[in-house]
C-alpha cells in the first residue's frame, strides 16, 4: 500500500503489510522496470540500477524522511541472491518503531485492505488494525530470537570446521574497516551515500552475493544513517556468520569468533 511517492520520481515507498514490521518498502511506481540491463527472467537485484535510478531512491528517502520528521537512525537495506524473495526490485527502510507508527497515525492507511498472512503470527481476535500493530510490537523480540538462532548455527558451522578454505583475497579492497568485529557485517569506508552503495555493490559482486544458484547465498547491503544524520554513517554488507569467517584475513578470525560468540545483542533488523 502506497504512502508516498514524488510526481518526476521513479520509486514509491509502501506499508509492508505482509510482514508487519518497522520497513517501508520501496519499489518502482507501478513495479515498472527502468533498467535496461534488467531480465524478466531474472531477479532485479540492486547491481542492475542505473546511477540516476541509485540516486532518484536515495532522494525519495531523503524527501521522506524531512516530510514525516524521521529523526532516529534508520537503514536503507537491499538483499541479494537467495536473500531476496521476490522478482521485483525493492529497497527496504528500516526505521524505528515508535516512528513507523506515528507515520501509521499520519498517513491513516485502510486497513481493511491489509490480508493477514502468515507472517502475521497473533492472530487472537481484534480488528485488522489492532492485530497489525500487535505483530509489528512482537517483530522485534521474534526477530531477535530468530537471530540468535541464525548466530548459533552459524558457530556451530565454524566450530565443527565445516567450512571451505579461504576462497577471496580481502586485502584488494583497500577501503574495509575491519575495526569493530563482534558481528558478520563487512564494513566499509567511503565519500559519499552514492559511493556508499556502487562500492558495496562491487565488493558483493566479487564475493558471488548475487548468485542466485548458489544455496543460501546472498547478503543485506546496507546503508546505515545516524540520528538527525542525512549523510549515510556506516555502509555494510551483512553476511552470514560462517561465510564472513571464511573470507577473512586469518589474523583476524579468532577476534570476530571470540567477538560474536560473547555478542548476546545480535540482531538482524534489516
Amino acid at each position: 500500500m502506497s504512502i508516498y511517492s514524488e510526481d518526476e520520481g521513479l520509486f514509491e515507498i509502501l506499508i509492508d503489510w505482509p510482514t508487519p514490521r518497522p520497513h517501508f518498502i520501496i519499489k518502482f511506481k507501478n513495479n515498472a522496470k527502468m533498467s535496461s540491463d534488467y531480465s524478466p527472467n531474472e531477479y532485479f537485484q540492486v547491481k542492475f540500477l542505473k546511477d540516476n535510478e541509485k540516486q532518484d531512491l536515495l532522494n525519495i528517502v531523503f524527501n521522506f524522511r524531512q516530510k514525516f520528521k524521521l529523526s532516529k537512525k534508520y537503514i536503507l537495506s537491499f538483499h541479494t541472491g537467495n536473500w531476496m524473495d521476490t522478482k521485483a526490485f525493492h529497497a527496504h527502510l528500516c526505521v524505528d518503531l515508535d516512528e513507523y507508527k506515528r507515520v501509521l497515525d499520519e498517513t491513516n492507511p485502510d486497513y481493511t485492505k491489509f490480508r493477514p498472512t502468515g507472517n502475521w503470527k497473533i492472530r487472537d481476535g481484534g480488528s485488522i488494525k489492532e492485530m497489525y500493530i500487535k505483530n509489528l510490537e512482537n517483530y522485534e523480540p521474534l526477530t531477535r530470537n530468530k537471530s540468535q538462532k541464525y548466530k548459533k548455527d552459524d558457530l556451530d558451522v565454524i566450530r565443527n570446521n565445516s567450512i571451505k578454505s579461504q576462497r577471496f583475497d580481502l586485502t584488494n579492497f583497500t577501503n574495509l574497516d575491519l575495526t569493530f568485529l563482534n558481528e558478520p557485517k563487512l564494513r566499509i569506508r567511503s565519500n559519499s551515500d552514492a559511493d556508499y552503495l556502487n562500492d558495496l555493490c562491487k565488493i558483493a559482486e566479487s564475493l558471488g552475493l548475487f548468485d542466485r544458484l548458489i544455496k543460501n547465498n546472498g547478503c543485506h547491503i546496507c546503508l546505515s544513517y545516524e540520528s538527525n544524520s542525512t549523510t549515510v554513517k556506516s555502509g555494510y554488507l551483512l553476511l552470514a556468520a560462517d561465510f564472513f569467517y571464511n573470507i577473512l584475513p586469518t589474523n583476524h578470525r579468532d577476534t570476530f569468533l571470540k567477538n560474536f560468540e560473547r555478542n548476546d545483542q545480535f540482531y538482524i533488523d534489516t
